[in-house]
């Protein structure tokens, strides 16, 4: 169930795909429980959907919660864990709060530089996002220092 929703997902059918994980999530909390990895998996899979349906308030508050459940249960540095930061991060973003989403690819980039090396895939991503956080605020400190750019 929880394959076809992420199928569903990357073909754009977010809802169709949250009602899956939905489904998945009942599943597992009856057959697993709450900190049992698939089950994070499974809800951080449903969070995602939240955010592509611009649920931002609410998946900012599920990432958080799936994020403790994932240091518990794995580690503060396991991939799942680094994973569902970054996703937090990108709903940062989507809100408009680059500070916190720079303050959290920051910690991203330290941990998978530790990690899994310099040249890691997923650490030149978080170094990218961070660069585009950094590019954006000084776009916005261009424009408040020179006001004639603006358009009217």
């Amino acid at each position: 169930m929880s394959s076809l929703a992420t199928t569903l997902s990357k073909l754009g059918r977010h809802e169709d795909a949250m009602k899956l994980e939905e489904e998945a999530i009942v599943a597992s909390l009856t057959t697993r429980g709450s900190e049992h990895p698939e089950t994070l998996r499974v809800v951080a899979n449903l969070v995602c959907s939240y955010h592509a349906l611009g649920h931002l308030v609410d998946a900012e508050q599920a990432f958080r919660a799936v994020i403790d459940g994932m240091r518990k249960t794995f580690s503060p540095d396991h991939p799942d864990t680094l994973h569902t930061i970054d996703n937090l991060a990108s709903v940062y973003m989507s809100q408009g709060l680059r500070q916190e989403a720079s303050g959290l690819y920051t910690k991203l980039i330290d941990r998978r530089t530790r990690l899994l090396g310099p040249l890691h895939k997923e650490t030149l991503e978080s170094i990218e996002n961070l660069a585009t956080i950094s590019e954006a605020q000084q776009s916005d400190i261009n424009h408040e220092s020179n006001p004639a750019s603006l358009p009217r």
